[in-house]
């Protein structure tokens, strides 16, 4: 195994809870002040893109680390 990539990852997921809060944290935002501006919803949705690939990269670099 290699422990380096592992604990890559490991600071990836990290990074990922992190975003989870933030997009939990804006949404909350736009329901409780009524934000419907097309920015704001698009600022949402970047944030969740964001996420999906940093989920995508961290189950890579365990993969590659479990391989090694």
């Amino acid at each position: 195994m290699n422990r380096e990539l592992f604990y890559k990852s490991e600071g990836v997921n990290d990074c990922v809870k992190w975003l989870t809060k933030e997009i939990k944290s804006a949404q909350e935002q736009q329901n409780n002040f009524y934000y419907s501006s097309i920015d704001y919803n698009e600022r949402i949705n970047t944030m969740i893109r964001i996420k999906i690939s940093l989920e995508k990269y961290a189950k890579k670099l365990k993969h590659q680390a479990n391989e090694s």
